[in-house]
């Protein structure tokens, strides 16, 4: 059996991961993925049927163009885990972590009497190019410091080649719904999704209030991070731990729309920024992001769509140990 062929001779060019029901069901729609491989869970967008057919006519094992799956439960670890069965099951040759998040937002004075929030609103994207694990500290007589292991970053190959192009297009034109009519924040929302290209903060909890001193913490120490996350190092760790095999050597990339805008109370702020803050923009995180998840997850489909067009427009060129794989396209909406 060649190398990059998964259980029982499966392979999919490209897995997709979700985590929330809200995410699979939006990227499963958008991209057509209708069939479910054997009973995995996982789903393709072609029958099991046609690939087998097609594997008999081309001599080659059964592969899918690429295939949907879903985490067991949000967080790093069930990411990780989800991460191996793809491995385990499909050897794919790219990974695409789609989802929703929290865009970090940061008080900046404009007047004496206004501020404005900077950053990421609900709609944008955030596409990841490093991943902070904020959960991994020491806490010591002088206090919290940071800890590192080893985990592989989004590839920035995909970034440059894919991520930055599809910027110039109109992706968001594909998006099938429309963004709510009232927001909880209506003065920090943007009519077309914007595309950001920044580092992400992976924690194992929600950050949903400003005045709690790890949250706080973490938009302040990760002075530069766009979004926040629940499950980003669980994937980077899992591709970096699963480089076994030189004729194995998976990249990834992260997706995240913004659900929710993230802030935090700043002690350090001059007192009088911090009394322009409207308390409510800053407590309705909740609400927020029960406004704006739905319209996020296909906010993030539709451009992700756009995305696995272009990895897949090419075919895989054969070599000894695997007989190649041959392009693929969406079929006409």
């Amino acid at each position: 059996m060649t190398q990059i062929s998964g259980r029982y001779g499966r392979h999919a060019r490209l897995a997709v991961l979700t985590i929330i029901d809200e995410e699979f069901e939006a990227v499963k729609n958008d991209l057509g993925a209708n069939y479910e491989v054997d009973t995995t869970g996982a789903w393709a967008p072609i029958s099991q049927s046609v690939a087998i057919a097609q594997a008999e006519k081309n001599v080659k094992y059964v592969t899918y163009p690429f295939v949907v799956a879903q985490a067991s439960e949000r967080s790093n670890s069930p990411a990780n885990e989800q991460i191996r069965r793809l491995v385990e099951r499909f050897r794919p040759e790219v990974f695409v972590v789609i989802g929703v998040a929290g865009g970090v937002q940061r008080a900046e004075r404009i007047s004496n009497d206004e501020i404005r929030w900077t950053g990421p609103v609900p709609g944008d994207i955030v596409v990841a190019n490093y991943v902070h694990y904020a959960d991994y500290t020491a806490s010591l007589p002088q206090g919290e410091f940071l800890r590192y292991y080893a985990l592989d970053h989004p590839s920035a190959v995909l970034i440059t080649d894919h991520a930055r192009a599809i910027r110039h297009y109109p992706w968001h034109e594909t998006v099938k719904l429309n963004p709510p009519t009232t927001s909880v924040t209506p003065s920090t929302t943007s009519v077309t999704p914007r595309v950001h290209i920044g580092e992400i903060v992976a924690t194992e909890s929600i950050k949903g209030n400003p005045s709690s001193d790890d949250q706080v913490r973490i938009v302040k120490l990760f002075d530069k991070a766009l979004a926040i996350d629940m499950e980003s190092a669980g994937v980077g760790r899992s591709i970096h731990d699963l480089r076994c095999h030189y004729h194995y050597n998976p990249i990834w990339i992260c997706i995240r729309a913004i659900s929710d805008s993230v802030r935090a109370e700043d002690p350090d702020m001059d007192p009088e920024i911090r009394k322009l803050a409207d308390p409510g923009l800053l407590e309705n995180n909740k609400l927020e992001r029960g406004q704006w998840k739905e319209y996020a997850a296909a906010v993030a489909a539709a451009y992700a769509r756009s995305l696995i067009a272009r990895l897949l427009s090419s075919p895989r060129p054969p070599t000894p140990r695997d007989p190649g794989a041959d392009r693929w396209s969406f079929p006409p909406d």
